[in-house]
């Protein structure tokens, strides 16, 4: 009994950190929920606003370095340079952040910017605690982490969404909430770091060195940001915050599946880096179709979960937020489909090092939705948004798709396309 209990608790390890980052993006969706009840749809329309504005310009300023440390890309590299670039990239981004809200979005509701501000800020900040524990061999420990601050946040607006608590009140509640898991996590890594610094080669990497990289994976990453809030935008210009807000809303549980999707590749990244450098590709393909298979069977168990719900809830006369949300659920679950697959094979093609080709697939597929939005967003604004949404990631998928297959070192090919990867 104890092997067993002990061989599922190893097996449970590996999945840690998508645990956490699941956790983490439904204790957000109670926010969400929590301003809904609080401020209606133009205070959960604030919100979302307030992530399109924020997340892009921080994913700026993120780099894109734990990805790149954690797969082998960037290598000599220590917690201290990271919180370096970290701590001057969060100052260059929160005053881009400000002036774009003062300028462009005057009308968003300054008290959940600035909560919204404090989250990311703070994402920021545990990436680089998350990416010593994970080149260290502890992502168990940064998923436990991660999952402790979801609980505090969770718990904090779980409480304002039952009580009822005045939109003023949220902000307060999450600041102490973030703070104190802050804390804990300073704590965590202070304790383990010792271990693992005196391990690291004395050899470290000139920051200059790594311009080449970080800014490439930088452009591909604010571009992927923007083409992912796009639909925020644009309903923001025809329709007004409450549209922004209801689609915000509905599309809220997708969202959680495509932070599981995150969490899933983060887990395996590690994996297909090895398989990658052994030039393996049977065990590449292997780990790509058992996690697309398991996230098929999720997408299909969440959106079954909300169509029945939703039809108990009619039987009972009762509804979810109006009569047809919870089906309008089940469908986005559905159709973000190729959204979720893009997701997982954007972490799969970082092994191949083709950051510029990867910048390539998101500008295109940016300068794609930005000319089809105005005609789908007006027509119908759930579907419309979640259309342009569809098409951008179907458009992501084939490109990471082509990537795999011309640059895999172990695909057989004509002689025409071998095409070394080259490293960096």
């Amino acid at each position: 009994m104890t092997t067993v209990a002990s061989g599922l608790h190893n097996s449970l390890k590996n999945y840690f950190q998508a645990m956490g980052i699941v956790a983490y993006a439904a204790s957000q969706l109670l926010i969400l929920l929590a301003l809904l009840k609080s401020g209606g749809f133009r205070a959960a329309g604030d919100f979302a606003l307030s992530q399109a504005i924020i997340a892009p310009v921080f994913g700026l300023a993120a780099f894109s370095l734990r990805p790149y440390w954690v797969s082998g890309i960037i290598r000599n590299f220590d917690m201290y340079q990271f919180l370096q670039l970290r701590i001057f990239s969060i100052f260059g981004g929160s005053g881009m952040v400000f002036v774009i809200k003062l300028l462009v979005f005057p009308s968003v509701d300054i008290s959940i910017f600035v909560m919204v501000f404090a989250l990311k800020t703070f994402e920021l900040i545990s990436d680089a605690f998350y990416a010593t524990l994970d080149v260290s061999g502890r992502s168990a420990t940064a998923g436990k982490l991660l999952m402790a601050k979801a609980l505090a946040i969770g718990v904090f607006g779980g409480a304002c969404f039952l009580t009822g608590a005045p939109l003023t009140a949220l902000p307060y509640a999450l600041y102490f909430a973030i703070l104190s898991v802050a804390i804990l996590e300073l704590f965590v890594v202070e304790f383990s770091l010792p271990a693992f610094a005196s391990s690291m080669s004395a050899k470290r990497v000139r920051l200059d060195s790594l311009v080449h990289v970080v800014s490439w994976a930088s452009a591909s990453s604010v571009v992927a940001s923007v083409t992912g809030f796009l639909p925020r935008y644009f309903l923001e210009e025809f329709l007004g915050r409450e549209a922004v807000g209801y689609y915000s809303v509905v599309a809220a549980p997708a969202a959680v599946v495509l932070m599981a999707c995150t969490g899933l590749a983060q887990t395996e990244l590690g994996r297909l880096s090895a398989s990658h450098s052994r030039g393996d590709w049977p065990d590449f393909l292997g780990i790509l179709s058992r996690r697309v298979f398991l996230l098929a069977g999720l997408v299909a168990a969440a959106a079954c979960t909300f169509a029945g719900l939703t039809a108990v809830l009619d039987l009972l006369g009762q509804s979810l937020f109006r009569s047809r949300t919870g089906y309008e659920i089940s469908v986005l679950l559905l159709l973000f489909f190729p959204l979720y697959l893009a997701q997982f094979l954007s972490y799969a093609v970082m092994p191949l090092a083709r950051i510029r080709e990867t910048f390539a697939i998101a500008l295109a597929s940016l300068l794609l939705l930005i000319l089809i939005s105005p005609m789908l967003i007006p027509w119908n604004a759930l579907y419309g948004a979640a259309a342009v949404s569809v098409v951008g990631g179907l458009v992501q998928t084939a490109g990471f798709l082509f990537l795999i297959y011309r640059y895999f070192p172990g695909i057989e090919k004509s002689p025409d396309d071998k095409h070394a990867v080259k490293n960096l």
